[in-house]
């Protein structure tokens, strides 16, 4: 759900808003490189990933979600382009990036839609 197979376009800006607000206060700006769109570290995941997924010893299902919705002043976090793997099948959430993964409870409509596929 909304994770960020590709990287993700805000993670440079947060990067440089990170290394300012490090002036006033202590922040961790190299946590939002690995994020970066064509980061050598994300790269070598997804890569690793799809190694393991090719293993005919495991079954693993993937089933990719995003989000629909922007954060207010911030935008999309996660992009389709970003969230999808196109291999595999996918959906959106009519929900932003903090809240693709909280539901009302159990009659929820998204909350089954997504049980469904679990």
């Amino acid at each position: 759900m909304g994770t960020p197979h590709a990287g993700a376009d805000l993670a440079k800006r947060g990067h440089t808003v990170a290394r300012y607000l490090n002036i006033v206060r202590k922040t961790n700006s190299a946590i939002l490189d690995v994020l970066r769109r064509e980061s050598y570290i994300l790269t070598s995941v997804q890569q690793r990933f799809q190694q393991l997924l090719r293993k005919r010893c495991l079954e693993i299902a993937v089933y990719c979600l995003f989000e629909e919705r922007a954060v207010v002043g911030v935008g999309i976090i996660m992009s389709e382009k970003s969230a999808v793997l196109s291999q595999y099948p996918n959906q959106s959430i009519p929900a932003n990036h903090m809240d693709i993964a909280k539901f009302s409870g159990r009659n929820d409509e998204e909350y089954q839609r997504v049980l469904n596929r679990v």
